[in-house]
Order: structure tokens, then C-alpha cells, then sequence
């Protein structure tokens, strides 16, 4: 299988007055470089639309295209049609904290826009340590007002998070990343996207009810993240109020040294369960919002843009005619920085990263536990609640069914919607589901443990459903977000290993995948019809919660399709963290070393080189080593942390016979070598 980072263009191949420098990401739905205009030499960034899930890269032409050509549902065609709409659409937007579009263009058989490059760092990784409440009300109050904006223009963005907001230099905060950006009037058909822990129910479902409340939660949970480290409970595991895991920000005492309760309280507000218990709008939150404290300077950001060469590839851009003319676009001034200071995970090592992954291990191998044990299938049906249990939910079976009419009254569902949300509804509690029952309300979504094999494919075959299209429609319920048809099938007995746990880990459907790995005779290391298995998929996404679920499979195989190295490549740290520590990794296999250091992610050089047995001279094709691949790719950062590796060579030489010093341009990475004593 391809490393993530081999699928993009290579660097130096030049797209009309562009030139590709390096890979900065990549997701499910596409490609960003940064990049540089050829005739200024001003730094850019490019997004290329290339969905891996229905569309691949020919790595001799380059060409993009379908994967299926006789796909009935024309996936690729109308995802390259939204990403053209979408960069028309985010072109006409000028705001001083949202992104802005300079330029788009079609090559290579896909659609590309252009960004400025603004530099600076994603603001997890940038806000203070010792946040204040200042510093956060003048993040949020920014932020509000980005969205408003957005939302004046009929978009969502969709997938506000932390690394979707970046602090340039000077400490702004500019909105980013609008790969799920749509208009209002696609919403209803849009497909599920987003990222856990910041997406709300209504996200996660396929006619769920969307407005501007949706970001508001999204940006909710990122002060959340902000304040406390840690994300918010996934949204499927809120979805029962009297047990939400979710501990109100205003109830936390040890939080109001630095926060008021009454700003905390707006936060708590902004996460609530239900759209219609939210701020509707971002003017609300911000009238909420209490007076100021006393102001404090953001952090200074630095940033490298790391220039990188490479062979040159030319290759002619069609403009997309419609296009409305670019902005002017703004010379940017970046800071090029010498020096800086390697983290000491050396001294932590990765006993202390293998003892927190046993510990997580145990813990998600006891909730799949639970979880089979719940939805195992079994042929006699299932057990009565108690006495005890039935008195409870008899007590609260008025109640639940008053909230049901108000909600539907209120969001002015009419009986058609109501229906179909019924239907997108995840797997409910024993308590709800009985509750429903003794109200008179059809059971529409099943719970595997309360369903037998024939009763599932009885179900299957009143909705047209034959047993010999449990494959096909098993894939339709993952893609189209149907989770009652997901469970059902899985009642039924259909197979999920190979594509359906694939597609599910490399979209980050947790919950799809738990219910998945609760089947019984689940195969986790089966392969897709590409070859690609489902830790390799979610590794390779930047899907830490179902790369742990996995890793909590008995019998996983951890090295099976080079899992390490496409997170590494991907630049994603938490997910290289959790398969370093993993029993039986292979830290050399496919060099993840070189792969992350290709895409200039320090983190993951700092985790891989603290890994025991790395092999810091391991070459790739054309005999280069990780210092060599550092080097010629100008990432001052990564040089420093091989120079500081234990036995490094700085004299090996490539298939080529140049050495480390004879591949840089960069003048500081040859400083850093000749006194290392490079030649």
C-alpha cells in the first residue's frame, strides 16, 4: 500500500504559475500544499480536491480520477463539482479572520483553489498554558464574529476545532480549513462530516436538524478543549441527558480562580444536547456574554514556511471560467527562524507512553466487551427489564413523550420529517426504547440484543432487502449515515470486515466501528478492495478513537499495511503515539521516520526517534537517510533533531553519492550540519 504522503503531487511539480513545495495535510477529501507563485515567489496554499474513498491518483501521469468508472451514484463527479461551488462560494467571502480565496483553477483531472499562507500555529498548540479568561473572551468574541459573518451568507462551516483556527504571527486568529463547508440549501443532503468530539448530534445524522447552533456547539467545545485539555464526550455518548458524561464548565469549582462562572455558563450553554437548547445565533451568545476582564496580549506565533526544491513537474491549469477575479493578493513577510528548542521526550521515553496506552487498552477491550455483550445477536431474544426497572420508566414515560411533541412542535417538524428522523436515530438505551413502546410509538430503531437473526432479516425483507445485498447496502448504510440499517444488517448477520470497517475507520465513525467490532467473527485485519486495512485507514486519517478501539482487538495486526507510517505522514501525532506503544510494532517498517519527516512533522521525528530500535540511517529508494530526506527538504527542525540522535552519520552518502550537506539549499540547515562536521 502507498503511504498517504506518496499519493500527493510530488514536490517541484509546477501547476501553471504555481510551484509545489511540500505537503502540508491530508483528509479524506483532499490535499494541502504549501506552495509558491512562480513569477513572485510568494508563499501560497493550495487544497487539490482528491476524495480517497472514490478517487485515485496515477502516480505516472498524476491524472486524478474515479476509482469506479461505472459508479451508479457518480460519487467523484459530484464531489468535484462541490469543490468547484465551494471555492466560488468561499471567494466572495472577505473577512479579516476567515481564510480568503485567491485563485482556482482545474489540472490533472480534479479542482484546486488557492490560499494565502498566513504561517503561524493551530491554536491548541499555541494558547497559553495558564489560559486566562481575557485571552478567551477576546479569542471567542473574534470567533463570534467570523461566524456571524459566515452565517449572514447562508454557509456552515462545519468543523470548527482547534486545528481549524490558526494564530498567525501577530496573535490573529483566522478561521480555516472549509473542506466541509456548504451552503444552507445543501444541508439536507450533505453527508456526514466532522470531527468527534467537537460535532453535535444533529452533524452525526443524516436529517438532523442543522442551523448556526451546529457551529456554535463545534466552537463551544473548542473553548471547552481550551480550558480544560481535554475534548468533549463524543456526541452519540450524550445522547441520553439524565446520563451525560459531560461535567457542566460552571459547576467546576476548581475552574473559577481563572473563569467566571457566568462566562462558563455561556460555553455550557453553547454545548447543550439539543440544537433548540443552544444560542440560536452568535449575536445571542455574545450579548450573553459577561463584560470583559481586563485584556491581555495573545502569544507571539512564529512560523517557517520552509522553502523546499524538488525535480520540477509542469503541468498546464484550466481557470475555472466563473471564477470571480481574485483579490489582490497581499506579499507576505515571514519570520525565518534559527533555533529552536528540542522537546525532552528523550527524558520522558516511551515507558511512560506504554503504560497510559495499557491502561487505555484495558479499558476500551472492557467497553467492547460490554459492547458484544449487548449487541451479540442470540436466537431466543432477549431478557425482560426488572420490576424495578420497569416501574422507573413507567414514571417517566409521560415526561419523555411531552419532550418528544414539544421538540417536534418547536422545530416545526412536520410528520414526514419527524418520520425520517425517527429512522437516523442511533441505538437508544433499554429505558428509552421501552418507554416508546408503552406510549404506542413504533420501535423504528432496533437494538441488536433485542433483536433475533430472523426478526432483523424479517425487518430487512419488508424494506425490499434481500439477503444477497446485505454487502452492498451495508456500504449504503455507512455512506449515507443510516444507523438503523447499519444495526440491523449486523443482527442479520452480515459481514462487516474488509470494506465496511475500512470505509467506517477512515471516515472516524467511532461509533460505527464499536458496533462493527462488537460483531461476532469480525475480522479487524481484513482488507478493502483497495488493500487497505482499518487500522492503516484510521492511523492514516488522524483518527485517535478508533485507532484505540482497534489496538484493543485481540489479534490485531499492528504492522499489516504500514499503519505507523501513514500516520506518520499524515503529521498525526496522537495516533503515532498510541501505535509506538503498541505490542509488536515494526518502528522501521516503510520508514515512518522519513515519512514524517517528508511532511516536516516534527512532532511525530520527536516521538519516532525516542522509539527503542529506530533506525536513524534507514534509506529509502534512493539510498537517502532521514538526515538526508531533512535536509534536502530545508526542515531546519527536523536536522536538529537528527544531529542530536545517538551514532548519527552525518557523512552517509545516497545512491547518488552526496551526502546530507551536498542536498540542503537552505543555508541554516548547512550551518547546523558543517558543525555537526558535515563535508
Amino acid at each position: 500500500m502507498e503511504n498517504n504522503i506518496e499519493i500527493a503531487l510530488p514536490v517541484g511539480t509546477e501547476l501553471g504559475d504555481y510551484r509545489i513545495l511540500r505537503t502540508l495535510g491530508q483528509g479524506g477529501f483532499g490535499i494541502t500544499y504549501l506552495a509558491e507563485v512562480i513569477s513572485s515567489g510568494e508563499k501560497v496554499v493550495i487544497k487539490e480536491n482528491l476524495p480517497t474513498f472514490c478517487a485515485w491518483r496515477d502516480r505516472s501521469t498524476l491524472q486524478v480520477s474515479a476509482t469506479n468508472p461505472n459508479d451508479e451514484l457518480q460519487e467523484y463527479p459530484k464531489l468535484l463539482t462541490r469543490f468547484v461551488e465551494e471555492a466560488r462560494l468561499l471567494a466572495r467571502l472577505d473577512h479579516p479572520n476567515i481564510v480568503k480565496v485567491l485563485d482556482a483553477f482545474e489540472a490533472l483531472g480534479t479542482a484546486y483553489y488557492v490560499m494565502p499562507w498566513l504561517g503561524g500555529t493551530e491554536l491548541h498548540k499555541t494558547a497559553p498554558e495558564n489560559l486566562t479568561e481575557a485571552w478567551l473572551q477576546s479569542l471567542l468574541r473574534t470567533m463570534l464574529d467570523a461566524l456571524q459573518y459566515l452565517h449572514s451568507n447562508n454557509i456552515y462551516h462545519r468543523d470548527v476545532k482547534p486545528g481549524n483556527i490558526l494564530l498567525t504571527e501577530d496573535g490573529t486568529p483566522v478561521l480555516i480549513d472549509f473542506g466541509t463547508a456548504r451552503a444552507i440549501i445543501s444541508e439536507r443532503s450533505a453527508t456526514l462530516v466532522g470531527s468527534p468530539g467537537y460535532s453535535p448530534i444533529e452533524q452525526m445524522r443524516a436529517k438532523g436538524k442543522r442551523g448556526p447552533w451546529t457551529d456554535i456547539y463545534s466552537l463551544g467545545a473548542t473553548c471547552y478543549r481550551l480550558i480544560t485539555g481535554e475534548c468533549t464526550p463524543l456526541a452519540f455518548d450524550r445522547v441520553d441527558e439524565e446520563e451525560d458524561p459531560l461535567r457542566p464548565l460552571a459547576q467546576r469549582s476548581e475552574l473559577f480562580g481563572r473563569f467566571r462562572p457566568e462566562f462558563l455558563a455561556t460555553i455550557d450553554k453553547a454545548l447543550a444536547i439539543r440544537g433548540k437548547d443552544r444560542w440560536q445565533t452568535t449575536d445571542e451568545w455574545l450579548a450573553a456574554l459577561p463584560a470583559p476582564p481586563e485584556q491581555s496580549e495573545p502569544p507571539a506565533v512564529t512560523s517557517d514556511p520552509h522553502s523546499t526544491t524538488g525535480p520540477v513537474t509542469s503541468i498546464g491549469t484550466t481557470p475555472i471560467s466563473v471564477f470571480p477575479e481574485p483579490a489582490p493578493r497581499k506579499q507576505l513577510n515571514m519570520t525565518h527562524i534559527l533555533g529552536a528548542v528540542i522537546i525532552l521526550i528523550f527524558a520522558l521515553g516511551i515507558p511512560g507512553v506504554y503504560l497510559l496506552y495499557k491502561h487505555a487498552e484495558e479499558s476500551t477491550a472492557q467497553q467492547l466487551r460490554d459492547e458484544f455483550a449487548r449487541l451479540t445477536v442470540t436466537e431466543s431474544g432477549s431478557e425482560e427489564p426488572s420490576e424495578d426497572e420497569a416501574a422507573e420508566e413507567e414514571a417517566t414515560e409521560e415526561e419523555e413523550a411531552t419532550e418528544e411533541e414539544e421538540a417536534a412542535e418547536e422545530e416545526g417538524a412536520t410528520e414526514e420529517e419527524e418520520a425520517a428522523e425517527q429512522q437516523t436515530r442511533t441505538v437508544s438505551t433499554p429505558k428509552q426504547e421501552e418507554s416508546k413502546r408503552k406510549a404506542g410509538e413504533t420501535e423504528r430503531t432496533p437494538q441488536i440484543g433485542k433483536t433475533t437473526r430472523q426478526d432483523a432479516q424479517l425487518k430487512l425483507q419488508e424494506a425490499g432487502i434481500s439477503e444477497s445485498e446485505y454487502n452492498s447496502k451495508i456500504i449504503d448504510a455507512i455512506y449515507w449515515n443510516k444507523p438503523e440499517q447499519l444495526a440491523l444488517l449486523i443482527a442479520a448477520g452480515a459481514d462487516v470486515s474488509g470494506t465496511p470497517l475500512c470505509m467506517a475507520a477512515e471516515r472516524g465513525y467511532t461509533e460505527y466501528v464499536k458496533l462493527m467490532l462488537a460483531a461476532p467473527g469480525i475480522n479487524v485485519n481484513k482488507k478493502d478492495s483497495n488493500g487497505r486495512t482499518p487500522l492503516s485507514m484510521a492511523a492514516g486519517r488522524g483518527h485517535a478513537e478508533c485507532v484505540q478501539l482497534l489496538l484493543a482487538v485481540p489479534g490485531i495486526n499492528v504492522n499489516k499495511e504500514n499503519p505507523l507510517s501513514s500516520a506518520s505522514s499524515g503529521g498525526h501525532t496522537e495516533c503515532v503515539r498510541l501505535l509506538l506503544a503498541a505490542p509488536g510494532i515494526n518502528v522501521n517498517k516503510e520508514n515512518p521516520l522519513s515519512a514524517a519527516i517528508s511532511g516536516g512533522h516534527t512532532e511525530c521525528v520527536q516521538l519516532l526517534l525516542a522509539a527503542p530500535g529506530i533506525d536513524v540511517h534507514k534509506a529509502n529508494n534512493p539510498g537517502r537517510t532521514p538526515l538526508h530526506e531533512a535536509a534536502r527538504c530545508s526542515h531546519e527542525e527536523c536536522v536538529r533533531l537528527l544531529l542530536a540522535a545517538p551514532g548519527i552519520d552525518v557523512n552517509k552518502t545516497d545512491n547518488s553519492g552526496d551526502t546530507p550537506l551536498q542536498l540542503t539549499s537552505d543555508e541554516s540547515c548547512a550551518v547546523l550540519i558543517r558543525a555537526a562536521g558535515g563535508r
